[in-house]
């Protein structure tokens, strides 16, 4: 699943998450070859500000709703963050 965050950069989001435990990915699955940015979100028409933003979550069937809850709560923890220090 792939979320995108307007006017901010995925990559720092990741890296926000990483420290507390959430792992994803930045970009879509098409950026990994190097691509600036995603054909299938550029195709899509979204707008190049939520491109940059584009954050890649991956769950299983192992993945437990109490994860999926903690995930919920960094992330909005991790985007309000990285919003004040990017602005």
């Amino acid at each position: 699943m792939t979320v995108c965050f307007r006017g901010i950069e995925g990559a720092a989001v990741v890296l926000t998450l990483s420290q507390r435990g959430v792992y994803c990915s930045a970009g879509s699955a098409c950026t990994s070859d190097g691509q600036v940015e995603s054909a299938v979100l550029s195709a899509m028409s979204v707008p190049l500000h939520f491109i940059h933003g584009a954050v890649r979550f991956s769950l299983s069937t192992n993945t437990t709703e109490q994860e999926i809850d903690h995930a919920i709560r960094e992330i909005v923890r991790a985007v309000a963050h990285v919003r004040r220090v990017q602005t």
